[in-house]
């Protein structure tokens, strides 16, 4: 790596969830790419949270109007239902998913209520725990309590190294999802880079 005063450094506001569950196991890559920028993570949760991080890149989650008209779509826009693989291997119906605690994300519109619609069913179970984003209720279900219903993109990693399972094989799409904005389009700006690399 080069000193800091040779790099450029890039700003990157973004929900906490990425930052957690798609940029901490897979920065280093991106760093080992490109060893002249230095990268600074801002985390945020709510729309205006970002107003005043003065960004070069932003990850946003919500609505195409929440993005902005810059914002394009960053993976997708799949929910699922995820849980330690020893709390969902007794689910074989909706009714057995419907027993188990469920928790939920705020601010979506797909909340379990939908997903049983969805997949057939007006199941009146409530969710137990409601967290303010997508990463924090990965982790309460990688602890073992409950199934999160939450966007593929964060749950991909604990999904693919067994800390997770599908707790149910059927996935609903989201009003919401992930959006990644740049405001410096030059192709080789830190910025489009680093833009580049995420949706690679």
């Amino acid at each position: 790596f080069l000193p800091i005063s040779e790099t450029r450094i890039l700003t990157v506001a973004t929900s906490v969830s990425i930052a957690q569950w798609v940029l901490a196991p897979n920065l280093g890559d991106f760093q080992k790419a490109h060893p002249d920028i230095g990268v600074r993570l801002i985390t945020a949760v709510w729309p205006d949270d970002f107003s005043a991080a003065e960004a070069d890149v932003e990850i946003r989650f919500g609505s195409k109007e929440v993005a902005g008209r810059d914002g394009v779509p960053l993976g997708t826009n799949q929910m699922v239902a995820v849980a330690r693989p020893d709390n969902c291997a007794g689910v074989k119906t909706l009714t057995d998913l419907g027993e188990l605690p469920l928790i939920q994300p705020v601010g979506v519109t797909e909340n379990w209520a939908r997903f049983f619609r969805v997949n057939g069913q007006n199941l009146m179970t409530q969710p137990v725990l409601f967290t303010d984003s997508h990463s924090l209720a990965v982790d309460l279900a990688i602890g073992g309590a409950g199934v999160a219903l939450v966007n593929r993109l964060i749950a991909r990693t604990p999904l693919r190294d067994g800390r997770l399972a599908l707790a149910w094989p059927t996935e609903v799409s989201g009003t919401e999802q992930y959006f990644i904005a740049t405001n410096d389009r030059q192709p080789d700006s830190p910025a489009a880079l680093f833009a580049d690399w995420i949706r690679q």
